[in-house]
């Protein structure tokens, strides 16, 4: 753990600590996400927005899930209900979390806490593969579910070609691409 503070107060001025995250206590430093990391969770989002507000849902982009002060995630995505959140983001509760997945990652060593947290569901995105995980946490325990259809959105998640996630609703199909 680094705990100069020369070095984490110059980090906080930066902004590099934007994306951090404390687990009980410990500070996980988490590189800024790159540019295709960004352009797919804002092309993600905009999907999800329209499904979320269908559902009477809300959804943030970088919001903090919190325990406590000193034992936070960082999901790249939150759909939550309004009763979900508080001034400084979730608090315990959210109805699905996604992760998008960079290199060397700790996204999967997430999904306990977060199942242990009432979360409902996490989707992980691989960011480089756009391989698809879904998992059911509202037993407690993260359960991968196959096909990766979202109860909460209704909808379901497919990778098509290289290059292209596809989100597929009763009424319609929208393909994300890179």
């Amino acid at each position: 753990m680094i705990e100069d503070p020369h070095l984490l107060e110059e980090r906080r001025r930066m902004g590099g600590d934007r994306w951090d995250e404390v687990w009980e206590g410990v500070l996980h430093m988490v590189p800024a996400p790159s540019e295709r990391h960004q352009r797919f969770g804002t092309r993600l989002s905009v999907v999800f927005y329209e499904l979320a507000e269908a559902r009477g849902l809300l959804i943030a982009h970088d919001v903090g899930f919190f325990q406590a002060a000193d034992d936070y995630r960082q999901p790249d995505l939150a759909v939550y209900r309004p009763d979900q959140t508080t001034a400084r983001g979730l608090e315990a509760a959210a109805e699905l979390l996604v992760e998008i997945l960079s290199p060397r990652d700790e996204s999967r060593i997430k999904l306990p806490w977060y199942a242990a947290r009432d979360v409902r569901e996490v989707l992980l995105i691989d960011r480089d593969t756009l391989a698809v995980e879904l998992y059911d946490c509202a037993s407690g325990e993260p359960k991968a579910v196959e096909p990766a259809h979202s109860a909460v959105l209704d909808c379901t998640f497919t990778r098509v070609d290289k290059d292209g996630l596809e989100v597929a609703t009763a009424e319609r199909t929208v393909v994300i691409r890179l």
